[in-house]
């Protein structure tokens, strides 16, 4: 049984929680996708399944005695679907590009959203430092996010009399001109 972070274990007190039971809850309430990806053990025994389930249905497509239009129905459906499926589950690939660059790609821009909500309640600056401490990332990711925005045009730098690097969100900073905004020919 796993509670949530308001509701203790059975037979302890309120407001007493082991580290590893905040664990478990997080864990719990995550949802796990099985195989959907060729990088996972699992996505490729899944693949190797369809595959064999295709050459199987296609060695029986043989044998029946069907043609015409129905004939090809049968074996799109029975074998190329299947065999499709597993050969995307075996190599990783969906779309014509790996699952983990898409995968890499939806965590980057995560990343930068979360940068442009934290620039938000910093005023429209940050620091690296910030940006690590807040969104518990590497300096190199917070770096490279935030240099990746910048070569964008959505922030630009500035250095204290001590040398660290502020990136400057204007855009995040004018936010507040946003009800005062009117048409272009007005």
């Amino acid at each position: 049984m796993v509670s949530g972070p308001s509701e203790p274990l059975p037979g302890r007190r309120p407001g007493v929680r082991l580290p590893s039971e905040r664990v478990l809850y997080i864990i719990a309430r995550t949802p796990v996708v099985i195989a959907s990806t060729g990088n996972c053990l699992m996505g490729r025994i899944v693949g190797w399944v369809l595959i064999a389930l295709a050459a199987f249905m296609f060695i029986g497509y043989l044998g029946a005695d069907v043609a015409g239009a129905t004939a090809v129905f049968a074996l799109l459906i029975t074998v190329v679907l299947p065999a499709a499926g597993g050969i995307a589950l075996v190599t990783g690939r969906v779309r014509g590009r790996k699952v983990g660059a898409r995968r890499e790609e939806l965590r980057q821009q995560t990343v930068e959203a979360e940068l442009l909500r934290l620039a938000g309640r910093h005023g429209g600056k940050l620091t690296i430092v910030e940006a690590v401490g807040d969104l518990a990332i590497t300096p190199e990711e917070a770096k490279q996010a935030l240099d990746a925005l910048s070569v964008r045009g959505l922030a630009d730098f500035e250095v204290t009399d001590s040398g660290i690097v502020v990136y400057v969100f204007h855009d995040v900073q004018n936010l507040g001109d946003k009800p005062h905004s009117r048409g272009l020919l007005e």
